[in-house]
């Protein structure tokens, strides 16, 4: 209860870790290429596919060319579960707009962020991916019809175009890779133990601004999150985010679109979470407002119904059973 708060010490906080994000995923404030995910989902329906870089290997993920169709066969054949992307699906993660080829961020990928960051382009020399002659290489391709021309679609970095590729055009241009599966991503019941909704799962509305709460496990899709460290998301299977409204106590939680990095919420990034552990236990702690935790109401402060998931200052108490959670 919020009134009747046991003073106790916090166990040290642990970070957890993890490199899996949405595909739109952002990162907030100055980009590193050091974090951003490592893999990446989009999703059409209930279908998902999981996405990685071929690349170097390092933290900062610069892309490895390859120099020949064999090559790219060949680098795909001992990649478990992996494969290259046929053309239509690689299309499908670009935008239909007009972009801008001067831009070192390829615009035909803006529409998926994590995928644009880790195939930023650079003027200056720097090992990334070049502004002209660029592309991601599918599994797609262009038969002969008997006179030796068979060509290997890919994508144009630049334009967003597709363009059949020779193989003699391996040595002239600059040719990548992008890795791909069917995969869905570990969807979680964030549950609480709290006295009276102990089990019950995080759940949100179907529409977007409503109050977020607890509610019996029923396995819907409303009560499946993906938790997202390096962005700090907590993004529903149906695509938002936990959002606080307020940085206040008692304030709401809502289902809200997820913020990008061109864009601000009210409060700034207030659907940016640290996942921490404690003994066992997980609570959330804002990024934003590093002393207010999300919690499971009680009813009986602030005008609130028991079960609705709202925000806490915790700087002056340690703990309560309120705000830790389960998964």
């Amino acid at each position: 209860m919020k009134y009747f708060l046991a003073l106790c010490f916090w166990l040290p906080l642990t970070l957890l870790a993890d490199v899996t994000t949405s595909c739109k995923s952002t990162l907030s404030g100055a980009v590193i290429r050091a974090n951003l995910s490592d893999i990446c989902y989009t999703q059409d329906g209930d279908y998902f596919l999981q996405w990685q870089g071929y690349w170097d290997g390092n933290t900062n993920k610069h892309f490895t060319p390859v120099t020949g169709w064999q090559q790219s066969l060949d680098l795909m054949a001992i990649e478990a579960d992996w494969r290259l992307p046929t053309i239509k699906e690689l299309h499908s993660i670009t935008t239909q707009t007009l972009v801008d080829v001067t831009n070192l961020p390829p615009d035909a990928l803006a529409e998926n962020w994590m995928v644009q960051q880790w195939l930023i382009r650079d003027a200056s020399g720097a090992p990334l991916i070049p502004i002209a002659d660029a592309y991601l290489l599918s599994s797609s391709y262009q038969g002969d019809n008997g006179n030796g021309t068979s060509k290997v679609l890919a994508l144009n970095l630049a334009t967003g175009l597709i363009e059949p590729l020779a193989h003699t055009d391996f040595d002239s241009k600059s040719v990548y890779m992008i890795k791909v599966k069917q995969s869905s991503p570990v969807w979680l019941n964030i549950t609480t133990q709290y006295s009276g909704t102990t089990g019950y799962c995080l759940q949100h509305d179907d529409t977007l601004s409503n109050i977020i709460k607890v509610s019996t496990c029923d396995n819907s899709v409303q009560q499946k999150w993906l938790l997202e460290p390096n962005t700090g998301f907590i993004r529903s299977y149906s695509g938002g985010c936990l959002q606080a409204k307020s940085f206040a106590n008692y304030a709401d939680t809502t289902y809200e679109t997820c913020s990008d990095y061109s864009t601000s919420v009210t409060p700034v990034n207030s659907d940016r979470w640290d996942a921490l552990e404690v003994s066992s236990n997980k609570v959330f702690r804002s990024q934003s407002e590093s002393d207010y935790y999300f919690y499971v109401a009680s009813g009986s402060g602030g005008g609130t119904k028991k079960g609705e998931v709202l925000v806490w200052d915790y700087s002056s108490i340690a703990n309560d059973d309120q705000n830790i959670w389960y998964y």
